[in-house]
């Protein structure tokens, strides 16, 4: 069991446990970088040469304020799309969870970003009092403007006291699209673990793309003009289930993530210390062929347009 935590743990640093390069995806990277596959979990991800904070600024300052249409902003039909998707998943599974059905339901939104699951969850979840966390100080303001409790507060840093006032432990949290961008998503979690109430529970939502049918050509998954490390990770199921259950939370609930755009875990925060259930664990074989039939696929679709 510790082998296999110690590899969980290891496919997330620089080096990870010997990383196996997939050949083709240079050629979609503006300056000719890689991705990889951990050779013993099988997690996908890029060779994490940027800091933190870096990530943290380029996201801030580059991708949130970019005038270029092709960047992401929360404010896209695509995006409030599938946050909307979250919140009345996560819904459902309040109002039918025995556990904390009846609770006063505190709902963080960690790492909000421009707040857009806040703002529609005021709209479709009105009975939880919503807070949330963000580096980007302008953003904080504006929403703060708005009327939310933000915390300007960089995940990973297991601070608990921002600015002298007492974080409020909520018992609900959410992370939606932000691991993938997290250059230490195991810190990052450790911290939201460290900041919900014993007994809470955690809503993590990422794109359903590894290890699942082909949703969208590789050529637009992979292409792009950003450093890949503002995207480092691309989760399977098994993959981010390892990265909750190694932070201490224990999932609970999955949605239909084969046949949706959304993988979403609900867990909940464990008091089993050192005892841990990971699941499988890809294999990193299987995961190199799942690329190449996904070139494959997606090179005879462009043909075919032609």
């Amino acid at each position: 069991m510790k082998d296999i935590e110690t590899a969980i743990r290891k496919s997330f640093s620089k080096s990870g446990n010997g990383l196996l390069e997939i050949p083709f995806t240079s050629a979609f990277s503006s300056s000719g970088e890689k991705i990889y596959i951990d050779k013993v979990t099988g997690l996908v991800r890029s060779e994490l040469k940027y800091s933190e904070k870096e990530i943290v600024d380029y996201w801030s300052k580059i991708v949130f304020n970019s005038e270029n249409p092709m960047d992401y902003t929360a404010e896209n039909p695509f995006a409030q799309a599938r946050i909307l998707y979250v919140i009345l998943t996560l819904k459902k599974f309040l109002q039918t969870n025995e556990s904390i059905k009846n609770s006063n339901l505190q709902l963080c939104d960690f790492a909000t970003g421009e707040g857009k699951l806040l703002k529609l969850a005021k709209k479709h979840f009105s009975e939880v009092s919503l807070s949330g966390t963000e580096a980007s100080t302008g953003l904080v303001k504006s929403l703060k403007k708005e009327g939310f409790l933000i915390y300007n507060r960089m995940l990973g840093n297991n601070n608990e006291k921002i600015n002298n006032i007492d974080f409020k432990r909520p018992n609900i949290g959410t992370l939606t699209w932000t691991l993938c961008n997290c250059i230490d998503p195991l810190s990052v979690l450790m911290d939201v673990n460290n900041s919900i109430e014993e007994g809470g529970y955690l809503c993590v939502a990422e794109s359903s793309r590894i290890m699942v049918p082909f949703r969208k050509n590789i050529h637009d998954y992979l292409g792009g003009e950003h450093p890949n490390d503002m995207h480092p990770f691309h989760f399977s199921v098994n993959t981010l289930s390892n990265l909750l259950i190694l932070a201490g939370f224990e999932p609970v609930f999955y949605n239909r993530y084969a046949d949706t755009d959304v993988l979403l875990i609900i867990a909940k925060k464990t008091t089993n210390g050192d005892k841990k259930n990971f699941v499988s664990l890809d294999n990193p074989k299987n995961v190199m062929n799942f690329f190449t039939k996904w070139l494959e696929v997606s090179n005879f679709i462009l043909s075919i347009d032609k």
